[in-house]
């Protein structure tokens, strides 16, 4: 019983830690749902973990 429990700990874990792909200022991104979404880039080309958020409105389409 114990032993199950710890799987489903570990797993939820998983999901929790679970880490997206970076996204540069060269990504093309569409969003086509009703939620507005933040994203975290690093716009830095010298610094490293300098970060600037940007809100992308729902379907709108950034290139920049």
């Amino acid at each position: 019983m114990s032993r199950l429990v710890l799987i489903k700990i570990a797993s939820k874990c998983h999901v929790v830690t679970t880490t997206h792909a970076a996204i540069t200022n060269a990504t093309n991104i569409t969003y086509a749902t009703s939620a507005t979404t933040t994203i975290t880039t690093n716009t830095s080309a010298t610094t490293t973990n300098a970060k600037t958020t940007a809100i992308i409105s729902p379907a709108t389409n950034d290139s920049t």
